[in-house]
């Protein structure tokens, strides 16, 4: 597994914080990735599956509760954000720099208890890994 040393997110207007207050990613700002999961391919391959509800694995993981400001709500969300390494090998513009885009949609769904997921994924002969994985909400996690 190789780190990925880059990360931006670019939906204007977004800002993601810790729950420990560790960190804060901006929109439009370049960033050095404040954590990376312990995650594996296999173990990604079992969060392919059912991925709304798997947000307890991935803590498990190592990834970390945040709160997300969107300009879609004047409250911010609940979320548990997910920085994988990438596979070497696997070769892609997602293996070299996490591009968080959160749309409006995914911010609606993420509404009275409901839980959105979103994420980037990149191939890689058959494994389609996923390069970051944030999980939404209204409510704690």
């Amino acid at each position: 597994m190789i780190p990925i040393k880059y990360g931006n997110i670019t939906t204007p207007g977004v800002v993601i914080t810790a729950d420990d207050g560790s960190f804060t990613l901006v929109s439009g700002e370049r960033w050095t990735p404040p954590f990376q999961t312990i995650a594996d391919p296999s173990d990604m391959e079992h969060i392919n599956n059912k991925t709304t509800s798997k947000y307890n694995f991935a803590l498990e993981m190592h990834a970390k509760k945040v709160k997300v400001k969107t300009p879609y709500l004047d409250k911010e969300l609940y979320g548990v954000l997910m920085f994988n390494r990438a596979i070497k090998g696997c070769e892609s513009p997602a293996t070299r720099s996490y591009q968080i885009s959160i749309p409006e949609q995914y911010v609606a769904q993420a509404q009275n208890g409901q839980v959105s997921v979103l994420y980037e994924y990149y191939d890689c002969g058959k494994l389609n890994a996923k390069s970051w994985v944030l999980w939404l909400s209204d409510v704690p996690f």
